[in-house]
């Protein structure tokens, strides 16, 4: 993906993450983050800091990065730094409503396609 077509989407989509009651997770970019993250998954964190980028694209990458695959990845001290300074630069109400699409796009992927590849079902069988 090319860099001036992933800024340019990142300074004009405006529409915001959708979390209906009930309902599955409203974001109707996924497909065009989902594939940014597979071109250059540090190159996409770091484009979504870039001064000028909509809080509605910034939380849909922080939604992308926490719950894309980090396997294969082998220095992630970028990704972490990148993440952290979304996590800091959104609002809190966004940083919530980004955990809570996150929780859902992952209860909705363990009821589909069986467990989850994170260590929320190792955890669950540890409280037992």
């Amino acid at each position: 993906m090319r860099t001036v077509e992933l800024l340019h989407h990142l300074h004009t989509h405006a529409a915001p993450l959708g979390l209906p009651r009930g309902g599955a997770v409203s974001w109707d970019d996924a497909e065009f983050h989902r594939a940014a993250w597979a071109a250059d998954p540090e190159g996409y964190l770091l484009s979504a800091l870039v001064p000028g980028v909509r809080p509605e694209q910034r939380a849909r990458a922080l939604l992308q990065a926490l719950s894309a695959s980090w396997a294969g990845i082998t220095d992630r001290s970028t990704l972490e730094k990148a993440t952290r300074a979304l996590l800091f630069d959104l609002p809190p109400a966004t940083v919530l409503t980004v955990l809570l699409a996150l929780r859902r796009l992952r209860a909705t992927t363990s009821t589909s396609r069986g467990p989850c590849s994170c260590s929320c079902s190792t955890i669950r069988r540890r409280r037992r």
